[in-house]
């Protein structure tokens, strides 16, 4: 990775203002001056006080005072739909300069299917961009680049981080999952913006994004993997939740494994089939929400609840057939190694309820070359 000498960090927010991650805002800043010597301007407002990790935050445009650092703006996701010209245009420029090495990551909420969202305080009234109109928003707003270099380009503009949720997963059609660090995902937001900058011209631009959840720790970004949970059905159609169907836990001599139920059968690859979490043949599978396919499933019966970001992928007959491997695990192998899936990049929390993976220098990080 080339050494970034001027960093631009685009926060979508609600067109109310509302930002899920403003608590993230101040870390953020601070982990590029203190790891990589880039002096910070916020040209936004930080909220002192967040609910759950979100407040208010409002652009504050004025001239970037430093010719190499580390720059912070939030655009609304409505500008970025209607690919509207504005202030950015400075900030954009800025990062795009020849004689210097750029980096634009994008932070907001993705929604697996190739798109952006944002949501006011009350989690309504979602807005929406795709990663084509995030593109034409950045063409219009200053987005230049040079010659690549055996295909790649080393100065200007070099790197377009996608950090939000499934960035690299395609639009449910199945098989995105589990990409790795090679390719994105058909239809993904990390493959559409490839896509878009050769079409408009951008060679060059190294385009980054995660198959998984996303979530920063002290100012750095890492892969996120939930435990999913069994649950048990009482008479009156209550719902309660007991932990001890999936294991989530830290291998010794490194690395994390998940134990999967014996109901489900871990199968290695096969052919151009992937490995995969096989579902028996009478199970249905209902979305958490509906036409979410990253939203969460019910897997019935008994209940699993499969937390977001795990996906079900059905057969031909329309039924659950498999469920994709978090991106990173592979079946285990050696003695008692029946239905345990491994990762030995990643760290299971104290509680067992998820693992994560730094995705900084990561193999799980999705790549791709416009």
């Amino acid at each position: 990775m080339p050494a970034y000498t001027r960093f631009l960090d685009i926060h979508l927010i609600h067109s109310s203002g509302w930002y899920d991650m403003a608590r993230d805002i101040a870390p953020m800043a601070v982990h590029q001056r203190d790891r990589h010597g880039l002096v910070p301007q916020c040209l936004l407002t930080i909220p002192q006080m967040v609910q759950d990790g979100g407040g208010v935050v409002a652009p504050k445009w004025s001239r970037i005072r430093k010719d190499t650092g580390y720059v912070a703006i939030a655009v609304p996701v409505p500008r970025v739909a209607k690919a509207l010209p504005g202030d950015a245009l400075l900030a954009v420029e800025w990062v795009c300069a020849g004689g210097h090495v750029g980096k634009i990551r994008i932070n907001g909420h993705g929604d697996g299917r190739g798109g952006m969202e944002a949501r006011n305080a009350r989690r309504q009234q979602p807005e929406q961009a795709g990663a084509e109109r995030l593109v034409a928003w950045l063409a219009m707003n200053g987005l230049k680049t040079g010659t690549p270099v055996e295909g790649r380009l080393t100065a200007g503009l070099t790197t377009l981080a996608l950090s939000f949720c499934f960035a690299g997963r395609g639009d449910g059609s199945g098989g995105a999952n589990g990409a790795g660090a090679l390719n994105p995902g058909p239809n993904s937001a990390v493959a559409v913006a490839v896509e878009t900058l050769r079409e408009r011209g951008f060679l060059g631009v190294e385009v980054t994004g995660s198959n998984e959840m996303v979530s920063l720790s002290l100012g750095r970004f890492e892969q996120i993997v939930d435990r999913p949970a069994l649950l048990g059905v009482a008479s009156r159609q209550d719902v309660w939740r007991t932990e001890d169907a999936w294991t989530f836990q830290n291998r010794q001599g490194g690395g994390a494994e998940i134990r999967v139920p014996p109901d489900l059968t871990v199968r290695p690859g096969d052919g151009d089939a992937p490995a995969r979490i096989e579902i028996p043949a009478h199970y249905r599978a209902v979305p958490v929400v509906p036409d979410e396919p990253d939203g969460g499933w019910y897997l019935l019966t008994p209940c699993y609840h499969l937390p977001p970001g795990w996906r079900v992928v059905p057969g031909t007959d329309g039924r659950p057939d498999h469920i994709p491997l978090p991106t990173g695990f592979a079946p285990a192998t050696g003695e008692d190694a029946a239905n345990r899936l491994v990762n030995p990049n990643a760290t299971a929390e104290d509680d067992g309820r998820e693992i994560v993976e730094l995705l900084s220098h990561s193999a799980v990080k999705v790549r791709a070359v416009s």
